[in-house]
């Protein structure tokens, strides 16, 4: 192989580690205070048992949780783009971003997603080596050979 050929291996697949990272990161979610939840975050909200009574008429009876985005932080009220709704009876529903105003005063707890920083990098690093592996075996003559036709001698 020629040494110019490798040399743009290598910076393609450097290149290609960032957009792996933003697309196959790991995630966790961690406790906040309602009041430092901002616009944009994903959260899982827990609603008290008021807040699911309050909000049956626009989600639906018994819920217990949602999931989303949050669309707007307001002193008293959270604007969410809801993708999920666990309920204490019956199955969660899956919306499209759903728009859903939540008094605050009627969630219990919310946690917020994070990137999980030492689990991202060792997924990364765990696909570096892979297609790195993966390159250096596909080099050996002995697994892959790229000259072409049948062995001589053969009719």
């Amino acid at each position: 192989m020629r040494r110019g050929r490798g040399i743009r291996y290598v910076r393609m697949l450097i290149a290609a580690v960032p957009v792996l990272v933003a697309g196959t990161g790991c995630y966790e979610y961690r406790s906040a205070e309602i009041s430092g939840v901002r616009a944009g975050e994903t959260v899982h909200l827990v609603l008290n048992q008021s807040g699911s009574a309050a909000l049956a008429p626009a989600i639906g009876p018994s819920a217990t949780s949602l999931d989303g985005r949050v669309l707007r932080d307001d002193s008293g009220e959270l604007l969410l783009a809801v993708t999920q709704i666990d309920r204490s009876v019956g199955p969660e529903e899956f919306l499209r971003n759903e728009s859903v105003a939540v008094p605050t005063r009627n969630a219990e707890s919310i946690t917020v997603r994070r990137l999980d920083r030492p689990r991202t990098l060792l997924a990364a690093g765990a696909v570096f080596a892979g297609v790195f592996l993966a390159h250096v075996a596909t080099e050996q003559a002995a697994v892959v050979s790229l000259k072409g036709g049948p062995p001589s001698g053969t009719k």
